[in-house]
């Protein structure tokens, strides 16, 4: 069932974008990154797509470079509806950033997740960590 609509030749970004988040459910993240990059290709300004491969890297520990220019994209442009806030995606962006042993950037990307939610418990765990290591 999972694909059926893409393979019946209905490739909305909607279709991807699913396809593409029930793979990185199911840690299949090599496919979870081609459907939400397909996804981008055909809308490249639905965000969520930016979002979620920068999530799937943080999973997978794979496409690193990529997630920090999706994350950095994302977080460039105006917050969209029913997308993750942006302090999240500064907290993914850290985790990206920790993964690549860029801890100065990743401490900077936490610390800018607090300045929006102080309550971010997420990125103060994250933070002390980090000051921790």
């Amino acid at each position: 069932m999972r694909g059926q609509s893409i393979e019946a030749g209905h490739a909305s970004v909607k279709a991807y974008y699913q396809l593409g988040f029930a793979l990185q459910q199911d840690q299949d993240y090599k496919p979870a990154f081609e459907a939400f990059e397909r996804a981008i290709e055909i809308d490249p300004e639905n965000l969520a797509a930016y979002y979620q491969i920068g999530r799937t890297a943080i999973f997978s520990s794979s496409y690193l470079d990529r997630a920090a220019e999706c994350l950095t994209c994302y977080l460039d442009q105006p917050h969209q509806r029913n997308s993750p806030a942006a302090e999240h995606a500064h907290w993914r962006l850290g985790m990206v950033y920790e993964l690549k042993s860029k801890n100065d950037l990743a401490a900077a990307e936490y610390r800018a997740a607090l300045r929006i939610d102080p309550q971010h418990e997420e990125a103060r765990k994250a933070l002390k960590a980090l000051n921790k290591s």
